[in-house]
């Protein structure tokens, strides 16, 4: 009986400072940084192999239910990459093991869907490129500030043989402007941060700006944080057509249209704007009808996750 690898449990570095929590998809250590994977595959890449993609979903998932947490900002550190794609060495390597990378595509899924209707503001400080699934990894951010000397963003399905998910498609379909839609999801047109401020899709800063221009943006939103339920259930109704896609649910929103209180009980009394305060720990629930379809998709996502883990450890033992 293989046991639980050891990254089922693990959590990318991050700071808190001032309810701003900073994750960084870097390795703290230069060197580690600069050294390749068993499969080959550049560290500094932060190609989304099942390492990060669990390490990435378990730090966000603590995050998320940390209090003390107003705003999350993810950067990928001051190299050449925001994130490179899925780990195809990796891929490659394990083609014999088809539940393996299914499941890796599966929990990245399920990443994308836990970062567009988290529970509290999130900013994507964009050092370098940020291709394919690293472009759809960009796309899920509230707020995304983007290297303008250098990276490119862009997904290369069409010239690799690789067709998006349906979620992966709708992501992109709802964060980009009509007009960029067949360009950059059919043709894998590759965009820079000039061109995508230009279709308001993200902000452009220099190199040297773009950490300081991402907490600025996290300083100004950590106050839409005082009702994180809120929030998070606003961003699934936005998107709820990707969010339904990418963890492979009913989209209810379409096929069960019931009556939804907007939650008038987590208003104050006489007043009908809000203050200059800081996010509330406690409050009223939006919908108790609500936990029960909560708990279950939880329960579905964390399987996932774990069958990552098992799968992954049971290769490890293998090797």
């Amino acid at each position: 009986m293989p046991t639980i690898s050891p990254i089922s449990s693990h959590l990318l570095p991050y700071t808190l400072d001032n309810n701003i929590a900073v994750v960084s998809l870097a390795d703290a250590d230069p060197a580690a940084e600069a050294a390749t994977t068993a499969h080959g595959t550049l560290v500094s890449e932060h190609r989304l192999s099942p390492f990060i993609v669990l390490s990435l979903f378990n730090t966000l998932t603590e995050l998320e239910r940390n209090p003390e947490v107003h705003c999350l900002v993810v950067t990928g550190g001051t190299g050449k990459f925001f994130c490179n794609g899925f780990d195809l060495k990796f891929i490659h390597a394990n083609r014999a093991t088809p539940n393996l990378v299914d499941d890796l595509q599966q929990a990245t899924e399920q990443l994308l869907a836990l970062l567009l209707k988290f529970r509290k503001p999130t900013v994507a400080a964009v050092n370098g490129h940020a291709a394919a699934a690293g472009a759809m990894l960009l796309l899920a951010f509230d707020k995304v500030v983007m290297n303008n000397e250098r990276g490119y963003c862009f997904v290369p399905g069409v010239d690799l043989g690789i067709v998006y998910s349906p979620g992966m498609t709708a992501l992109m379909a709802a964060k980009l402007p009509v007009q960029m839609r067949t360009d950059f999801i059919v043709f894998g047109k590759r965009y820079g941060a000039t061109e995508l401020e230009a279709n308001g899709v993200l902000l452009g800063a220099t190199k040297e700006s773009v950490m300081p221009e991402a907490m600025k943006i996290a300083q100004d939103l950590k106050k839409k944080a005082a009702f994180p339920e809120a929030l998070g259930r606003i961003k699934e109704c936005l998107y709820h057509e990707a969010c339904a896609a990418l963890e492979c649910e009913i989209d209810e929103s379409i096929f069960n249209p019931i009556y939804k209180p907007m939650g008038f009980g987590n208003m104050n009394p006489s007043v009908d704007k809000p203050k200059e305060a800081a996010p509330q720990v406690q409050q009223a629930t939006i919908e108790s009808k609500r936990r029960s379809t909560l708990v279950a998709t939880q329960i579905e996502s964390n399987a996932t996750i774990l069958n990552l883990s098992m799968r992954l450890a049971t290769t490890e033992e293998g090797a």
